[in-house]
Formats: structure tokens, sequence, C-alpha cells
């Protein structure tokens, strides 16, 4: 696709109507297990059914590769 064409296309063609949502408080270990059984990498966290963020597959792997307390040091 050339830059020029894609000026003219709508993000309707890119996004997924209804897509697979979790909530704040859902188990990474169901996070995960939505992930691989759909092939998807990234899903949209919700809270009553307004978007508050997005958790990638790249999210998981930090944090199952760093402990907790690593993450808040990192973040501060």
């Amino acid at each position: 696709m050339k830059i020029s064409s894609a000026h003219n296309i709508s993000i309707e063609e890119f996004t997924t109507p209804c897509p697979i949502v979790v909530q704040r408080n859902t188990p990474l270990s169901k996070v995960k297990e939505l992930m691989s059984t759909n092939g998807i990498r990234h899903i949209p966290v919700v809270e009553n059914n307004i978007p508050v963020g997005i958790v990638s597959d790249r999210d998981i792997k930090v944090l199952e590769h760093y402990p907790a307390w690593e993450l808040r040091e990192l973040a501060l």
C-alpha cells in the first residue's frame, strides 16, 4: 500500500467490530489463554464497558520475567 493511498482508507477497515475484551480484575492466565486461543496479541481492558487500557503479549512477557518489586522500582 502506498502512503498516498493510505490517506483514503477508513480506520474501520483495520478495526475489529466486536473485540474480545477483559476486565481489570481478569487473571493473567485467562488473558494469556484468550490471546493464545484467538491468535491475538492485544486485548482491550474495560471497566463498565468503557476502555481503560490495553494489554499486550509483550506486557505479559515483561510481567512474567520481572518480579513485581522490580517493576515497581522501574516505574519510579
